[in-house]
């Protein structure tokens, strides 16, 4: 993806809303684990966004800031800790990430 300069968008709020759905009935437990897989875009130095795919996900930067962040799913658990990016990341994938992305 970086040699050809595409910019992955994941839809990590997908973690929260659906990822015991996923987990369980869709991928199994292992693949689950990489959905909207941010941290591995950090790890490559590669910029990527976050967004909410509304009207699917509410539009609330808050929550998608925080499910980046946590990876939390409705049920409480932890869905991919190795793919957590920290808050600072997250806010640079709505922030200057987006920004680049869109040619801003």
């Amino acid at each position: 993806m970086s040699a050809l300069k595409i910019i992955p968008s994941f839809f990590s709020s997908h973690t929260f809303y659906w990822g015991d759905w996923h987990r369980d009935s869709v991928f199994g437990p292992q693949r689950a684990l990489r959905i909207s897989p941010a941290r591995s875009t950090v790890i490559r130095k590669m910029p990527y966004t976050v967004h909410n795919d509304t009207p699917i996900a509410p539009p609330d930067m808050i929550r998608l800031l925080w499910a980046t962040t946590n990876r939390l799913t409705r049920s409480g658990k932890i869905l991919g800790a190795g793919q957590r990016i920290s808050t600072y990341d997250s806010l640079k994938a709505i922030t200057i990430n987006a920004a680049y992305q869109h040619f801003d």
